[in-house]
């Protein structure tokens, strides 16, 4: 049915996609008379739980499947490498494996995107997140800043990934700590950064930080930070939820909320997840549901599946992006890889999706 409506699905992805792309991408030199673009905007890297390093990844991206652009979007919370696979040992955690959190290694990973930025010009390279989203789920979030810039540093984006990890990331349970390096110091100006509560103006709450109307603070945030009335800074940025239907935690009502925030934040969603190679359901949505007794929830596993490699959200006439656009709501679909491993479960960012 949905091949039928709206022609093919594959066709429909790759055009919202490059459209908001373009759009997003206007200030970029390389861009500036605007042309089609391909580009992958969920990855990972050994810093979180990908296999594989960051230049590994660029490589195959650009290198061989010819990709234009790419966000990489690590998880938060706690880190036991960096985008090379050079293992931490500060332990600023206090776990007793060497562990930093995510924002102390953001103030410091700027150096390694701006390396890889000289390995491939003409080429434009993300250093974005993966957004635990208070009381929801996940989300693909990243900061433009000055990482359209040709030239380095671009340092100004550590610092803005880093405080929106720390104060919003609802896996981050780092509470009234100072940030410190983590032993690797490399920040390019340290008169430029201090505690979060100095910069942003907000002081991260013990209690919500987990809930849901955290969310909606952080989404407030990110709307400031993009129209420059936020203390720490202006930069453009963009959230696309990740996988929308695989925890049953967004709502239709979630996606207005947010997109009535800032809808040019709060773009899209990603309607046809990525881990294309996994034997089961794309990016891990399940086979089954069950309830805590151990019965399957027939309704529930209905729900928070995908069919033929679409988020229900995308795949049910008259559903939910149906009824998002019939609102008059730019809102749209992204596909992506969601790469983690090309030895298991992923195909490279470009060779499929």
């Amino acid at each position: 049915m949905v091949r039928d409506r709206r022609g093919m699905t594959g066709q429909l992805c790759a055009f919202a996609l490059t459209v908001a792309v373009v759009l997003l991408l206007f200030t970029a030199p390389a861009f500036a008379l605007g042309r089609w673009v391909t580009g992958d905007s969920h990855t990972h890297t050994t810093q979180s739980d990908g296999r594989h390093t960051l230049p590994e990844v660029l490589y195959q991206a650009f290198g061989i499947w010819g990709l234009d652009w790419i966000a990489s979007t690590d998880h938060g919370y706690e880190m036991d490498a960096n985008v090379l696979g050079e293992k931490y040992t500060a332990d600023t955690v206090g776990n007793g494996s060497g562990d930093i959190w995510f924002w102390d290694a953001s103030l410091d990973n700027w150096k390694y995107f701006d390396a890889q930025r000289a390995e491939w010009p003409g080429k434009v390279l993300f250093q974005g997140y993966e957004w635990g989203v208070p009381g929801r789920e996940e989300s693909k979030t990243v900061f433009m800043a000055d990482q359209t810039r040709a030239t380095a540093p671009t340092y100004e984006t550590g610092l803005f990934v880093s405080d929106f990890e720390y104060l919003f990331d609802t896996w981050d349970s780092s509470i009234g700590q100072t940030r410190t390096l983590g032993g690797y110091p490399s920040f390019a100006d340290p008169a430029q950064w201090g505690t979060t509560e100095t910069r942003t103006g907000l002081v991260k709450d013990p209690e919500l930080y987990d809930k849901a109307p955290w969310g909606i603070a952080a989404a407030e945030y990110l709307r400031d930070v993009r129209s420059g009335a936020q203390p720490s800074g202006q930069s453009d940025c963009y959230s696309i939820l990740s996988h929308p239907s695989r925890s049953l935690a967004w709502s239709v009502g979630d996606i207005r909320r947010f997109n009535d925030t800032d809808p040019d934040v709060f773009i899209g969603m990603c309607g046809i997840p990525g881990a294309q190679r996994n034997d089961g359901l794309r990016s891990w949505y399940r086979k089954t549901w069950y309830r805590d007794d151990g019965t399957v929830d027939e309704a529930k596993t209905a729900l928070a599946r995908t069919y033929g490699g679409a988020d229900l959200m995308t795949a049910k006439v008259g559903g939910v992006w149906d009824a998002l656009l019939a609102e008059g709501r730019s809102y749209w679909i992204f596909s992506d890889s969601d790469f983690h491993s090309a030895l298991i479960w992923d195909f490279w960012p470009g060779q499929y999706s």
